[in-house]
């Protein structure tokens, strides 16, 4: 009885010890998020990484988003490997990964600090110009998307063809499920920042037209 009672106690304490690990993590995450030292939040998350992949209360999330951010592709779907997604959980960024890890790398060139204005929408998003494989468009800012995001009837019109990978789902702000897409646009232009081989979200226009 005392034997099984020591090994009950020890699980205990390994429990809250991992708890405690992961709560601190955490913690230092955060703080080298909000400084923008990215790049030191990586091998942070990289240290617990089985932990971390099968975290359920936003390290694993904020894994995959630096993974992302950085092009990372195939890393991101090794994490994904050790990770139970759940039924209504965004996969967006595995459908992603998986499409883009098999293309060219993304190319940026930047010939130095570069102003880029900006108008307000209706809902008070900034709005940019783009140029999408040497075509104009007007383009929403979001701050809080990692990702770029296309209308099948502009990524048709600008000649970014969908990949047709029919297993990715995207989640919109209200919890909306939406079918998406992946495609690669050669050239993105954004003032005097280009972009090649970037990976793009696409998304039906019937979906962008309807109810949020």
């Amino acid at each position: 009885m005392r034997f099984l009672l020591a090994i009950l106690f020890f699980l205990l304490f390994q429990n809250v010890t991992a708890q405690n690990a992961l709560a601190n993590l955490r913690v230092g995450i955060k703080e080298q998020i909000q400084i923008g030292h990215y790049t030191n939040a990586i091998p942070l998350l990289e240290n617990h990484f089985e932990e971390v992949c099968r975290d359920t209360s936003g390290l694993f999330d904020a894994l995959i988003n630096l993974y992302a951010f950085q092009k990372r592709w195939s890393d991101v779907v090794k994490a994904y490997q050790l990770h139970t997604c759940t039924p209504n959980e965004d996969t967006s960024t595995l459908s992603l990964a998986r499409f883009a890890a098999k293309h060219k790398e993304e190319e940026i060139s930047l010939p130095g600090m570069i102003g880029i204005p900006f108008k307000r929408s209706v809902g008070g998003s900034p709005i940019i110009d783009v140029k999408v494989n040497g075509r104009e468009y007007h383009f929403w800012f979001d701050t809080g998307s990692e990702m770029t995001v296309l209308s099948s009837t502009t990524a048709k019109k600008c000649g970014v063809m969908a990949a047709g990978i029919g297993d990715g789902i995207a989640t919109a702000a209200t919890g909306k499920k939406i079918p998406m897409d992946a495609g690669i646009i050669d050239s993105l232009e954004i003032g005097g920042l280009k972009v090649n081989n970037h990976a793009a979200i696409i998304l039906n226009q019937s979906d962008l037209n309807g109810d949020f």
